[in-house]
């Protein structure tokens, strides 16, 4: 039997103005709990996909599109 590796998404990443308020929107999306550790530094478990969303304050805005 061939053997396939398995990857996981553990942690993505958000640059934003406003990390607690974005966790707590996504954290009411997922029905999951906010956790705020810093002024710039928040996240949410999403227990469906088992991946941690998080969002960390960057000084800069948005300049051009992704």
């Amino acid at each position: 039997m061939e053997r396939m590796a398995v990857l996981g998404l553990n942690e993505v990443v958000f640059d934003c103005a406003d990390p607690a308020g974005l966790a707590r929107f996504w954290g009411a999306v997922f029905g999951t709990e906010a956790i705020v550790r810093t002024h710039d530094w928040a996240y949410v478990e999403n227990e469906l996909t088992r991946t941690r969303i998080a969002f960390q304050q960057v000084p800069e805005g948005k300049a051009v599109k992704n």
